[in-house]
């Protein structure tokens, strides 16, 4: 088992699999791979694909705005998206020296989607690219686009269907 920053790598032993699944879930992601062979080839493709700039970009458009107009704090928080491997929540998108609410305020003054719906949008476009343009599975572009699991994205395709 290996822990960065807020999620939780498990590889194998299914009912430990659970196990800490039920333990950790609340708090923070957990990721299980059934061998190492599986986490060593996510890991690799982790370090070569691209963070999340297309996908924050793409948004941006459909939503008619241009980042060059936004003010600086959200401006600040968009660009440190752009530069992240995975989508983050809401609240990891707030941090930046100022409180949450004042943070969502701002936001919604200037986008029309609000933040959890900014990153849902993200997530669900990094998804789609790993599986359509890396030939990444559900499961590991599930992962590496900040799902909890495959049934999530499964869901979040469905949605948008």
């Amino acid at each position: 088992m290996r822990r960065t920053d807020d999620t939780c790598i498990v590889v194998n032993p299914r009912p430990l699999a659970v196990e800490v699944r039920a333990k950790l879930v609340c708090d923070r992601r957990v990721m299980i791979f059934d061998d190492l062979d599986a986490f060593e080839r996510w890991r690799s493709r982790c370090l070569s694909t691209a963070g999340v700039a297309c996908e924050v970009a793409a948004v941006l458009r459909e939503i008619g705005c241009d980042r060059m107009r936004l003010p600086r704090e959200i401006a600040a928080a968009i660009e440190r998206l752009t530069r992240l491997p995975v989508t983050p929540t809401a609240g990891e998108l707030a941090r930046n020296g100022h409180a949450e609410r004042t943070f969502y305020r701002r936001w919604n003054r200037v986008l029309p989607l609000r933040p959890k719906q900014f990153l849902d949008r993200v997530r669900f476009l990094h998804a789609l690219r790993l599986i359509e343009q890396l030939g990444y599975s559900t499961k590991e572009a599930a992962a590496l686009a900040g799902y909890g699991s495959a049934d999530s994205l499964r869901a979040a395709v469905r949605r948008k269907c």
